[in-house]
C-alpha cells in the first residue's frame, strides 16, 4: 500500500485538514487505559477550524490509537493498522516506527521541493495504547520514528498542546486518573487557540473491548 502513497497526493495543494494542531493523551488508571483527544482540525484551504475525529479503536483488538499531523498521513496509517499489525508490544513498536518513517519521508521530500517550511509540513506522529497478550502499554512514536517503551505505561501527550498538558500534569503531581485527565484536556482545549472541544475519551479495560466514555458530563 505504501508504494502507491507518494503518487496519491499533490503535497503542496493537498494539505486538507491538518491535525498537528491537537492534543492526544494516554494514561493508565488502575486496571484500565484511557486515550483522550480534542476534536478540532484546521482546513488549510478555507482557513477555518471544524470538528474532527482523531482517535480510533483497532478492529478485533484492545488497542486505541491517535495521530498528530496531516490528515492524509493519518488516514494512510489507519488503513495500514487495520489491515494487520503485530500482536506483541516489541514487534508493534518497531512496525509503527518503520511505518511512520515510511509515511513521513516521501511527504517531507515533496514538501521541501515545494518550498513548504518544516513547521508547516504536518509530519505524522502516533500514540497507541491498550493491551497486547494481556500486557498493558502506551506507545508514542514521533515524526522521526523515535519511540517510547510501551510497557512502562508512562502518561503521554502528543500534539501542539502536549507542552501545556505536560506542565499541568506535573502540577497535579503526576497523578494518573480519569478526573485529572479530564481537567487537563478541558483546560488545554479552552486556553489554546489550536485545540478545542468536543473532547473524546476511550476506556480500554483489561478484559473487554475499548469503549467511548461520555465526557459530556463532569468526571469527579
Amino acid at each position: 500500500m505504501l508504494e502507491n502513497f507518494e503518487s496519491s497526493y499533490d503535497y503542496p495543494l493537498m494539505y486538507g485538514l491538518r491535525d498537528e494542531m491537537t492534543l492526544i493523551s494516554a494514561l493508565r488508571d488502575g486496571d484500565r487505559l484511557l486515550v483522550a483527544s480534542d476534536g478540532i482540525a484546521t482546513d488549510e484551504h478555507l482557513m477555518r477550524q471544524q470538528a474532527a475525529q482523531k482517535t480510533w479503536d483497532v478492529s478485533g483488538s484492545q488497542l486505541v490509537w491517535g495521530y498528530s499531523g496531516a490528515s492524509a498521513l493519518g488516514d494512510e496509517f489507519r488503513l495500514l493498522i487495520e489491515s494487520g499489525s503485530p500482536k506483541k508490544w516489541q514487534a508493534l513498536t518497531q512496525w509503527t516506527a518503520n511505518t511512520v518513517v515510511d509515511l513521513n519521508d516521501p511527504w517531507r521530500g515533496r514538501c521541501e521541493r515545494s518550498g513548504i517550511p518544516r513547521k508547516d509540513m504536518g509530519l505524522v506522529s502516533i500514540l497507541i495504547a491498550g493491551w497486547l497478550d494481556k500486557q498493558p502499554g502506551i506507545l508514542q512514536v514521533n515524526e522521526a520514528g523515535m519511540h517510547s517503551t510501551p510497557t512502562n505505561c508512562q502518561t503521554t501527550f502528543i500534539g501542539s498542546g502536549a507542552g501545556a498538558a505536560t506542565l499541568l500534569h506535573a502540577a497535579f503531581d503526576g497523578e494518573a486518573t480519569e478526573a485529572i485527565l479530564h481537567k487537563i484536556m478541558n483546560v488545554v482545549a479552552a486556553k489554546l487557540r489550536d485545540c478545542g472541544p468536543p473532547l473524546t475519551c476511550w476506556e480500554i479495560p483489561q478484559s473487554s473491548s475499548p469503549r467511548l466514555l461520555d465526557w459530556q458530563e463532569s468526571v469527579v
